[in-house]
């Protein structure tokens, strides 16, 4: 009987002779594994791949270290006898082939998303194995804002973040940041400081959280779109997204734009808080520069950003157009705007709720806005208390900005001779005067801004040259 086992290529046991001397027969004893009932083999080596796991995920621009080991019981321990190789199936088509690698550690760097099969290979005086596996790369995309798109009171808009490759599902989330907190909901209407933008419950398959600044997929999916609400005409905000798979998170970015990572809302590729939509949104927000019609400055008192978010005027919201100048009138009693359009200035007739309210400190007509502009009210003084008197309207002579309040005595202009073309002729005047037209000339030139007006004859209609060039609502 053999003291010790021993080994054989790849079999590992022992064996012995039992023997009768005297008829001779035999019994050949073999035992260890399998009992000795197997075939043997040279000895051979092998690798395995340590990491990354098989059927593992990654982010697009991770890098991806991959380890082996390999050994062979001949010749031991031979990592760096390790081979490797890899190639990608990338989502969007195509293939990218990895340099070839050796030794027991090999990085990669996907391009894009896709499946990468990873292959480590030993060789050596016993004979080579193999061991591949694969992992899958992701990415995740975030549509930008509809480019027609206009915020305004109680609309919405929508974004969508997908991730790539198409049958990978996680986790999405969204956030909204940076959220404009504009006073009411326009230049004059509504109240209050509410965030303009938010995420409105429900929604499919969305949690909302944090204040409505927050969402997330409430089962893993591939796409997901989430509703964005808006709660005023000029509101203003960026949304971002991520994709959780596993244990792996990608933050979204616009398609074909990789450092973008946040989207503006709504689209604001100048960064002026004006949305790219509204056909005068070049320029800083902060623009005044009113050119039309020209006179003693430019401007309106109302700058660019203004302008886009809009007045309640007449019940209606209105977006006004930044290069022509806005002159605000509430005409109290109804007296109508008269010859106020020789002025050359854009008139807007509001309503009594369309602006801070009556009294010379206040008529401000953007009172929800940034700086304080204010405009003309125009009332009906009767008789004035004295119908033989012959002032026939009185103002302050300034910018609306000022003291201003134009009274018309339509009574007196009619009990003197008067008609209607005159009470338009006088309103025309106090108005001027209103917007700091100095005045009066003696003797008249044909101007409405004559110092006497002669109510027998049809009054002037036209501001000269000199008095046009005096105007100013600023």
């Amino acid at each position: 009987i053999p003291k010790r086992a021993f080994m054989y290529n790849d079999w590992y046991g022992m064996g012995w002779i039992i023997l009768d001397p005297y008829y001779g027969y035999g019994l050949y004893v073999i035992c260890g594994v399998l009992q000795g009932g197997m075939t043997t083999e040279y000895p051979r080596p092998n690798v395995m791949i340590t990491t990354p796991a098989n059927d593992s995920y990654y982010v697009v621009g991770e890098e991806i270290k991959c380890t082996a080991e390999a050994y062979c019981d001949e010749c031991g321990e031979i990592n760096e006898n390790i081979v490797w190789s890899a190639i990608e199936y990338l989502a969007e088509g195509g293939e990218h082939e990895f340099p070839e690698g050796h030794g027991p550690t090999y990085f990669i760097y996907p391009p894009g998303p896709g499946r990468v099969f990873i292959e480590a290979s030993i060789e050596c005086s016993h004979g080579g194995d193999f061991d591949e596996i694969y992992v899958t790369v992701f990415d995740a995309i975030i549509s930008e804002c509809n480019s027609g798109w206009l915020p305004e009171k109680d609309n919405f808009t929508d974004i969508t973040c997908r991730i790539l490759p198409d049958d990978v599902v996680g986790e999405i989330e969204f956030d909204l940041f940076g959220i404009s907190k504009e006073p009411g909901y326009c230049l004059n209407g509504g109240k209050g400081t509410d965030k303009d933008l938010k995420f409105m419950p429900p929604q499919s398959n969305l949690s909302i959280y944090n204040r409505n600044m927050s969402a997330k997929t409430i089962s893993d999916v591939n796409s997901q779109t989430i509703i964005v609400s808006s709660f005023d005409y000029g509101g203003y905000g960026k949304i971002k997204a991520k994709a959780k798979v596993e244990n792996k998170v990608a933050i979204a970015h616009v398609e074909g734009n990789t450092p973008q990572r946040e989207v503006n809302i709504p689209k604001d590729d100048d960064n002026n808080y004006i949305a790219d939509a509204w056909p005068y949104n070049e320029g800083n927000a902060t623009d005044d520069d009113d050119n039309v019609p020209a006179g003693a400055n430019l401007g309106d008192g109302l700058i660019r950003y203004e302008e886009y978010r809009g007045f309640m005027i007449s019940g209606a919201h209105t977006r006004i157009n930044p290069n022509e100048k806005d002159l605000f009138i509430f005409d109290e009693d109804g007296v109508g705007l008269g010859n106020i359009g020789a002025l050359g200035f854009t008139i807007r007739s509001i309503n009594n709720n369309e602006w801070s309210g009556i009294g010379v400190s206040k008529r401000k007509i953007n009172f929800n806005g940034r700086n304080s502009q204010c405009g003309i009210w125009l009332d009906n003084g009767g008789d004035g208390g004295d119908i033989t008197s012959q002032i026939l309207g009185v103002c302050y002579l300034g910018t609306p900005n000022g003291l201003d309040h134009a009274i018309i005595y339509v009574d007196r202009i009619l009990f003197h001779g008067g008609n209607p073309q005159h009470i338009d002729c006088v309103i025309a005047h106090e108005c001027g005067h209103d917007v700091n037209i100095v005045g009066d000339h003696i003797p008249g030139v044909g101007c409405i801004m004559d110092g006497e007006l002669n109510l027998s004859i049809p009054p002037p209609t036209i501001y000269c040259p000199i008095c046009q060039s005096q105007r100013q609502i600023h």
